[in-house]
């Protein structure tokens, strides 16, 4: 089984708060489901890099829309896609969103 790192977003870690949301939120997101995979290259762990689809649109958008990921601006900067869609998510107050103060995984890692 090939381990994959989606494309310009990042979730929270496990042990993160709203962490074991986010995996089922994913987990929701693919099951039973055809997907098209874009690897656009490969991370420092050897993981591919990927864009998902499914019939009804982008998943990695669909992840930071819902709450369930940050738009990951460091390897992702001009991605208008995941900047609206965290900006909806942020002020809807969808998934992690209903803390008043998330943790960044990339803060929570440090």
């Amino acid at each position: 089984m090939e381990r994959i790192r989606l494309f310009g977003i990042d979730a929270p870690e496990g042990k993160q708060s709203y962490g074991p949301e986010s995996t089922e939120h994913l987990r929701q997101l693919v099951a039973n489901k055809r997907l098209r995979i874009e690897i656009t290259g490969k991370d420092r762990y050897g993981r591919s890099i990927a864009k998902l689809w499914d019939d009804t649109g982008y998943l990695n958008k669909a992840m930071v829309r819902d709450g369930a990921a940050w738009w990951y601006r460091k390897y992702a900067p001009n991605d208008e896609e995941l900047s609206t869609a965290e900006a909806a998510a942020r002020s809807e107050k969808r998934g992690l969103w209903t803390d008043p103060k998330p943790i960044a995984p990339w803060d929570f890692r440090l």
